[in-house]
């Protein structure tokens, strides 16, 4: 991976090339604000790679070798990012699964569905989403995927951030994970407002250092 980044991407090297395209489609720098309200340096927006064939066919690819290793036939994705997940998945060919798509909320008309698609309570149900991080979406995900009687769960990402919990979170509850890379952070972790801050007050202290120095000449 570049040594550029912010950041430092491992995979399996099967994956290597798939999730390098899709970085260098996803990954930016600047001033990102949070959900918890912060501001990051950095983000991986996988929704702007993922929306161009040409790098949502390898990664499909490589989760389907995944799924194939859990003798998983059936996927379920949680918001915008895991809809092209899903989709390129049961538009995959070479392998037949089954999709759904979970719903923010029940559907309030009509068929007043909660999960939409064509899924087996009996058979293993694989998670796919793009990032997992503190896994806090994750485990809501999975809380109401057994409340509507799904036993037998998993879940596959692309990245992974190795600072968060979601690993452990999923795994307390019983849910094997696996993903594609890894992501660990090279810089010390300053968000982008401190370090600004950081910057603008040493160059405030140099000003007025030099400034006490020429009056004792």
């Amino acid at each position: 991976m570049r040594s550029t980044l912010l950041i430092k991407v491992q995979t399996d090297s099967r994956f290597t090339s798939a999730v390098e395209a899709l970085l260098d489609a996803s990954y930016r720098e600047g001033c990102f604000q949070t959900r918890q309200g912060g501001k990051h340096r950095w983000l991986i927006d996988c929704r702007q790679g993922l929306s161009r064939s040409e790098l949502l066919r390898p990664i499909v690819t490589a989760l389907a070798t995944e799924l194939v290793d859990l003798e998983a036939c059936q996927v379920v994705g949680y918001g915008v990012g895991s809809c092209f997940l899903i989709g390129g998945l049961i538009m995959g060919g070479h392998i037949t699964f089954r999709g759904g798509i979970l719903r923010t909320e029940r559907k309030k008309y009509g068929s007043n569905r909660e999960l939409e698609g064509y899924l087996c309570k009996g058979q293993q149900l694989v998670i796919v989403d793009d990032i997992l991080n503190s896994g806090h979406t994750a485990t809501r995900v999975l809380a109401r995927l057994r409340a509507l009687g799904f036993e037998n769960i998993a879940y596959l990402s692309i990245f992974c951030f190795e600072w968060g919990q979601g690993v452990a979170r999923l795994e307390n509850e019983g849910v094997p994970v696996r993903f594609l890379a890894r992501v660990s952070s090279r810089a010390r972790n300053l968000d982008c407002e401190n370090s600004y801050n950081l910057k603008k007050t040493g160059g405030l202290y140099r000003v007025f250092s030099q400034w006490l120095r020429r009056l004792k000449k």
